[in-house]
């Protein structure tokens, strides 16, 4: 028992050393890119233009991962007039920049609200969903880039995987939560393509980059960079590509005036008449023709209860 343990001790040792070795060319946090790359943000920030509709003259508001790197980026390619509001949120790494609480946001002060991979970090999801639309003017919009844990393509090692899908907020959740809230609710799932090399990819993962990687051991962490090495990128080449499946999900405040239900549908689709009728208690009206009053029986005089006695 004593050698099995000396050897598992050397292993772990071992495994810790690649660590570090990949640690080497590890992401710089200070760096103008998106931790996946500058091919990976420019497709990310196409699709992010595409549901959201930012235009320069609109106040965002920004929750989520890599706000360090992405904010600045948003700010240059879009030419935004104001700069962007980084929104506390639960998860949010260590950073010099100064983040606000959201329920210390005043009422109708943004225009656009961009929530990347944080709603499995909120304690309540819901609630945040709520002071978030609260913040938006009467014309805002709110777009959620979620990533899906059971169907994620990412080459994560299997106590990843396993880690994401437990952590995971069920996509259909955040569909009612916003129609709950009066919001009518477009979706899609779109794959943004990732090109890295093969020991940064390690590398991050061994730095433990993503959120959540850093609910495991190191341990654990070192043995899934092993599995990795050994298993599936044993023989790729140094360059590798992969793409990263997610769900965007856009949504906008619906007109208390206008009568229209909040409906939850495919981003494209067209609209088909809504589960529920806008207008309700209408009186409507027939005339009828001569030729049709004949048919019609007269309404029979209502029988007395009591006979008469005499």
């Amino acid at each position: 028992m004593q050698i099995e343990k000396q050897i598992e001790a050397e292993n772990n040792k071992i495994i810790i050393q690649k660590i570090e070795m990949n640690q080497t060319t590890n992401h710089d946090p200070n760096s103008s890119f998106h931790m996946f790359g500058k091919y990976y943000q420019d497709n990310l920030l196409k699709l992010i233009w595409k549901y959201l509709d930012l235009d320069p003259h609109h106040k965002l508001l920004y929750i989520g991962e890599s706000g360090e790197s992405f904010i600045p980026v948003l700010e240059k390619t879009s030419a935004l007039l104001q700069p962007v509001v980084w929104g506390e949120e639960c998860g949010a790494p260590h950073t010099d920049k100064k983040l606000k609480r959201i329920e210390q946001l005043d009422d109708y002060s943004f225009d656009r609200a961009l929530l990347v991979n944080a709603v499995q970090y909120f304690q309540n999801p819901s609630e945040t969903f709520t002071q978030v639309l609260s913040t938006l003017h009467a014309s805002g919009k709110i777009l959620l880039v979620h990533r899906p844990g059971p169907i994620t393509t990412l080459p994560f090692f299997r106590k990843a995987k396993k880690k994401l899908e437990e952590q995971d907020y069920p996509y259909m959740k955040i569909f009612e939560s916003l129609r709950k809230l009066g919001a009518d609710v477009q979706w899609e799932i779109e794959h943004v393509p990732v090109t890295i090399k093969k020991d940064d990819w390690l590398s991050l993962l061994g730095m433990k980059i993503a959120p959540i990687l850093q609910h495991l051991s190191d341990y654990e962490v070192a043995t899934g960079l092993q599995e990795l090495s050994q298993g599936c990128l044993k023989y790729s080449e140094e360059m590798v590509s992969f793409e990263d499946r997610l769900m965007f999900i856009s949504a906008h405040k619906l007109s208390e005036e206008g009568g229209a239900y909040p409906s939850i549908q495919r981003s494209g689709c067209v609209r088909s008449t809504p589960p529920h009728s806008a207008v309700w208690d209408l009186t409507l009206k027939l005339p009828l023709t001569e030729d049709l009053i004949k048919y019609l029986h007269k309404p029979s005089k209502p029988k007395s209860l009591f006979k008469r006695m005499f």
